[in-house]
């Protein structure tokens, strides 16, 4: 479910995904949430809320991807200052951030991971659908992998190396050639 104000999309993709700071060897997260296409008002909206860095593990602060479940994140103003961007936003026609939120990663009974998410956003459409709308997302998510650039296998494992343990995961790589680590499907 993917709701803004009283507007509901189905979700069409839910991806987690991770990469390793090359400074730190910290673990960036990243989320994206995108709705259907639907024809509302004469057009055609497909909403996306996505976060490039949703929060940050240390090295070897987890070895699994599900080990994330349980991990809140909130936050109240949608500008970070450390990232000097959004902490998230929603895009419809254009990007805005998302504030006053609460997003939840969750253990679904399958062994998955979930999200629940609460917040406000702007999309500024009409009078009606403009600032200060409920957002509300509430999906299972998929793991993408840990992305790792345009690296060489060798160089790519180099790295992931510093911050996970690579048996459990295989390397391969994106349709564009960027280097990503995978978990093995038991």
């Amino acid at each position: 479910m993917f709701t803004i104000g009283d507007l509901k999309f189905d979700i069409q993709a839910a991806v987690l995904d991770a990469f390793i700071d090359e400074d730190d060897y910290s673990v960036n997260w990243g989320l994206e949430i995108t709705g259907r296409k639907r024809e509302l008002f004469g057009g055609y909206w497909q909403p996306s809320a996505y976060s490039e860095v949703l929060f940050k593990t240390a090295p070897y602060e987890v070895q699994s991807w599900k080990e994330i479940a349980g991990r809140v994140i909130s936050w109240d103003e949608c500008y970070d200052e450390e990232q000097e961007g959004y902490h998230a936003a929603l895009y419809t026609f254009e990007h805005e951030g998302i504030y006053d939120s609460r997003l939840e990663i969750i253990a679904l009974l399958d062994g998955s991971l979930g999200v629940k998410w609460r917040a406000k956003c702007d999309v500024f459409w009409n009078e009606q659908y403009s600032g200060d709308l409920d957002l509300v997302i509430e999906t299972p998510i998929c793991f993408k992998g840990v992305l790792l650039g345009n690296r060489s296998q060798e160089e790519a494992h180099a790295m992931f190396a510093k911050a996970f343990d690579p048996r459990g995961f295989s390397f391969t790589t994106t349709d564009s050639g960027v280097s990503l680590f995978v978990p093995v499907q038991k």
